[in-house]
C-alpha cells in the first residue's frame, strides 16, 4: 500500500483530524480549516511556519488589501499610508515590534 492510499484510509476511518490552530484563527480559509491531516502531517503543518506571526499578518494583509494590493496599518490607524506587503511586513516589524514577537 502506498503512501496515498494510506492516508486516505486514515482519513476515512476516522483517524485524522484537523488543526485546532486553523480553525481557531480568523485569517486562515473556510477551506484550509476543514482540512483533515493525519498525525504526520499535522505534526508537518504544525512545524511549517504556517502559524507563525509573521505568516498570519500576511493573511491578514491579504484579506484586507484593496484591488491595487495595499492596505492601511490597523493597528497604529496610519490612514496616510497604504502598504504593499513587503512594506507592511517592515512597518509591523519596525512600528509594533509586539505583536510580531509574540
Amino acid at each position: 500500500m502506498g503512501e496515498e492510499e494510506l492516508v486516505t484510509e486514515l482519513r476515512e476511518k476516522g483517524s485524522a483530524c484537523q488543526c485546532t490552530l486553523c480553525k481557531l484563527d480568523r485569517s486562515v480559509s473556510y477551506q484550509k480549516k476543514g482540512t483533515m491531516y493525519t498525525h504526520a502531517e499535522l505534526n508537518k503543518h504544525l512545524k511549517s511556519g504556517f502559524h507563525s506571526r509573521r505568516e498570519r499578518v500576511l493573511r491578514l494583509f491579504n484579506i484586507d488589501k484593496n484591488d491595487e494590493g495595499k492596505c492601511r496599518c490597523r493597528c497604529c490607524g496610519d490612514d496616510a499610508t497604504e502598504y504593499d506587503g513587503k512594506a507592511f511586513i517592515s512597518h509591523m516589524e519596525e512600528y509594533h515590534k509586539q505583536i510580531m514577537e509574540f
